[in-house]
């Protein structure tokens, strides 16, 4: 039956806490036993295996290897760069322990160092902290940390120098293919000029005059149809700045004083419109015909325009100059200038197929000396003395160790004494049995201060 039915006495919790409290208080000397065997364990295992002990760690740092191509082509060799996450791995390849395994002495194994040494990547652009652990004192724990930090530069160049050979024959496959386009390129130079028995009319003292010539006349002929057209343009400014545009600002005033429906205000909007409609007509066919402005600008402007519509005759007669010329200059040396502009083309393509091959070369030079001489892709940043090398003593950590293993003795003594009380079944204080009968208990002080705790513990009476 449950407590909660019963009428009386009710306790919040399910179990009897100062039956736990005795089951503690009665294992005592068991957890002084256990915290003293723990601390023992703790102090033997600071002496048998750690020992006084001694760390340092060495900082390694990324670099920018781009070799600096200053003049922005892209022509150098870059080696290849190492991310944060490949250098760790490098770091950590099998290769690497065997290099610093060496560098200490030469028959050791790489698992000999793997074991005292670690590498960590600190907040940051590319740096690296590797530490060293060890119990030989502070000179040999140098000695590790600097073997490992030197290992990694020495593997990180190792592959650099692989993939710089890997490129080196990769472009020296391109400029294979490269020159043999370009000796295709110059044989088919020389069959075209041969078949057609041509020159270059650029190198010669009449064709090159004549090319020459063709070229000043066609910028003459540009520059004229530019004018022929600005003419055009000033003309129809000069219209709407000295003709509609006053008109339209005499329109606001009169609207400003009358009505649309004002004769005055129809009668300006009238001419707004045709003025308007006449710029757009003239606009459309290209040709501008002074005399039908005449009525609705002024005299002065229209002078001006006639000036301007003068000088585009004359321009449109220097065009036809222009035009007729370059016929007859094109017409007395045949297909010369066709030649002339397919054989160049040929010789801009085979300059390139030269220009690319020279950037090749360029490349191959770099490559061929990164895949001998490659630097590592990090590089010592800071490099602790003998002095600063830390050193833990075997006191204080048999201390630390005798410490826990105290602490952990009595905790696990404490665990299991209330694990055991919780799982018991049998009804071991007067507290249990007025929890389960719902019956109000009592405390029966201890007549003296000589009565101990267990028996005051245990004086509850169910009343």
């Amino acid at each position: 039956m449950k407590n909660r039915e019963h009428r009386g006495f009710y306790f919040s919790l399910p179990f009897d806490p100062f039956r736990l409290l005795l089951a503690i208080l009665e294992r005592f000397g068991l957890m002084i036993l256990a915290g003293l065997l723990g601390a023992g364990l703790g102090v033997a295992y600071a002496v048998v295996q750690l020992g006084d002990t001694y760390s340092t760690s060495v900082t390694l740092a990324t670099e920018s290897w781009n070799t600096g191509d200053t003049d922005g082509g892209g022509s150098a060799y870059a080696p290849m760069p190492l991310s944060g996450e490949a250098v760790m791995i490098a770091a950590e390849a099998e290769e690497t322990y065997e290099i610093a395994a060496k560098k200490l002495a030469p028959d050791m194994p790489g698992n000999a160092i793997r074991l005292r040494v670690s590498i960590d990547q600190l907040p940051g652009d590319g740096l690296f902290s590797v530490e060293a652990i060890t119990s030989q004192g502070r000179e040999k724990t140098l000695q590790y940390g600097m073997a490992y930090a030197e290992a990694i530069m020495e593997y990180t160049a190792k592959l650099r120098r692989e993939v710089a050979q890997s490129e080196f024959e990769q472009l020296e496959k391109q400029l294979r293919e490269k020159e043999a386009e370009a000796l295709e390129i110059r044989d088919e130079i020389v069959e075209y000029v041969t078949e057609r028995k041509i020159y270059d009319p650029l190198a010669d003292g009449s064709g090159g005059t004549a090319v020459s010539e063709i070229g000043l006349l066609k910028k003459s002929l540009d520059d004229a149809k530019a004018d022929y057209v600005s003419y055009n343009n000033q003309t129809f400014a000069l219209i709407r700045k000295e003709g509609l545009d006053p008109m339209k600002r005499e329109l606001g005033r009169l609207l400003q004083e009358y009505t649309e429906e004002h004769n005055q205000v129809r009668a300006q909007r009238d001419k707004v419109r045709e003025l308007e409609g006449l710029i757009e007509r003239s606009a459309s066919r290209d040709v501008i015909d002074v005399r039908e402005f005449a009525p609705l600008v002024p005299s002065d402007t229209l002078m001006a325009m006639q000036d301007l519509q003068g000088k585009r005759k004359l321009v449109g007669n220097r065009i036809e100059s222009y035009t007729a010329r370059l016929s007859e200059s094109e017409s007395n040396i045949g297909g010369l200038p066709e030649q002339s502009l397919a054989l160049a083309q040929k010789r801009k393509i085979l300059e390139k197929r030269i220009d690319s091959t020279a950037v090749i070369n360029a490349q191959m030079n770099d490559a061929e000396f990164f895949a001998k001489n490659a630097p590592p892709a990090v590089g010592i940043f800071h490099a602790p003395s003998v002095e600063e090398v830390d050193h833990r003593s075997l006191k204080s950590k048999a201390i630390k160790l005798a410490a826990a293993g105290g602490v952990a003795g009595v905790m696990a003594v404490v665990g299991l004494s209330l694990l055991f009380e919780l799982l018991g079944r049998r009804v071991r204080t007067p507290m249990q049995a007025a929890i389960a009968a719902g019956a109000y208990p009592k405390m029966v002080y201890p007549p003296s201060r000589k009565t101990s705790a267990e028996v005051a513990l245990r004086n509850f009476w169910i009343r």
